[in-house]
């Protein structure tokens, strides 16, 4: 269990340290840089729609505390919608982002409804442990002062990050969100299943360039840029989820039918 926390934590650090190297990178480089297709803001989209993803995945299919997962979540949106353009389209960016996590987070939370977990079976806790045996309605004190801290933090920060513009009026705008959600999900569950699916390799591989090809579609039909951005943005998503994916699933993690209900 050891080994498993060091590959997450070392994915977590690196992680946050591509983020503050692109992310200064874009600031630093002025109006120059932070128009769409230049190759820092091709990079920044990519990571912010990929991590995105990462914690959707884990607030459908974690065995995290509830509050604790919505939380990150939110962190990590609020985070990059305001990293990714000005301040006059922080609103925008959000609701982006939060389409696309509702996209994963709906179809994983039928996954998990059905009582599937990403879980460590690989010599970390028995599958018969108390945690597993847990009522799927015992609240603590400590868990409900968690969500009373958790509901606090995400509340001042959509003040924080919705303060900044309207809600969009446009239809073509709502049309772009619902399209981007439709792709990243695709893409997301895509690279998911292909890890720790149960089919044969080539129908897990197949799955995955659907789930690619639909990415790479959804965002020729709504983005502004050329091709080649598009594919780029496509390529190096796919990329890093696959990486990601790969260093959960060597930490030992796998999908496993919980033998009875857990708490969210």
């Amino acid at each position: 269990m050891g080994s498993a926390r060091l590959l997450l934590g070392l994915l977590v650090l690196a992680l946050v340290s591509i983020d503050v190297a692109v992310g200064l990178t874009v600031r630093s480089g002025g109006q120059a840089v932070l128009g769409w297709p230049t190759a820092p803001v091709v990079a920044l989209y990519c990571l912010a729609f990929a991590q995105t993803g990462l914690a959707a995945i884990w607030l459908g299919l974690g065995s995290a505390p509830l509050p604790w997962r919505f939380l990150t979540l939110v962190v990590i949106t609020v985070a990059w919608s305001l990293m990714m353009g000005n301040r006059d389209e922080a609103t925008s960016w959000n609701l982006a982002l939060l389409a696309q996590s509702l996209g994963i987070v709906g179809v994983l939370a039928l996954v998990r409804f059905d009582g599937w977990r990403f879980d460590f079976p690989a010599g970390g806790e028995p599958a018969g442990s108390d945690r597993l045996r847990q009522p799927p309605l015992q609240f603590s004190i400590g868990y409900l002062l968690s969500w009373t801290t958790s509901v606090a933090l995400i509340l001042g920060m959509a003040q924080y990050s919705f303060a900044y513009d309207d809600f969009p009026r446009k239809f073509r705008v709502w049309w772009d969100i619902g399209w981007l959600a439709v792709g990243q999900t695709a893409m997301v569950l895509g690279v998911l299943w292909a890890l720790f699916g149960f089919h044969g390799p080539w129908v897990r591989v197949g799955l995955l360039a659907a789930g690619t090809i639909v990415c790479l579609g959804i965002l020729e039909l709504v983005s502004p840029g050329p091709a080649a951005a598009n594919v780029a943005l496509c390529l190096l998503q796919l990329g890093g989820l696959l990486v990601a994916l790969a260093v959960v699933r060597l930490a030992g993690f796998r999908f496993r039918k919980t033998e009875a209900l857990q708490r969210c």
